[in-house]
């Protein structure tokens, strides 16, 4: 899961499973969650990305309320923490790494699934 904790409580102010698998939703098998061997970051717009889950994919929520903005498929998972950065045409990027076949992976991992890549997402002013 990712959860949201209320700083000034202590609280729980959100939590949503994070992470799927094809291979399972196809079967009808929803909500799953993936394991997570890495973090997230959260920007000052209020944005939370993620992309640490073993199911490939990169993600955006809001922070607020912890709704799934934005997915996307990687070529690999990413165990890491995505960083950000202005660029010098004053836009913001995230950057994150995807490499190997990710690890504890049993669902669904192919050869196919290895790759070592940096990627990079501008975010719209």
């Amino acid at each position: 899961k990712l959860t949201a904790i209320n700083s000034s409580t202590g609280d729980i102010a959100w939590s949503v499973v994070l992470g799927s698998y094809d291979v399972m939703e196809a079967k009808g098998i929803k909500n799953l969650g993936a394991a997570n061997l890495g973090g997230a970051i959260t920007t000052a717009s209020g944005l939370i990305f993620i992309g640490a889950t073993n199911d490939q994919k990169f993600r955006a929520f809001e922070t607020r309320t912890g709704k799934e903005l934005w997915m996307t498929r990687l070529d690999a998972s990413s165990n890491g923490v995505p960083l950000t950065y202005m660029g010098r045409d004053n836009r913001q990027y995230v950057v994150l790494t995807a490499g190997g076949p990710g690890h504890l992976t049993t669902i669904g991992i192919s050869a196919a699934d290895k790759s070592d890549t940096v990627v990079a997402y501008s975010l719209q002013k």
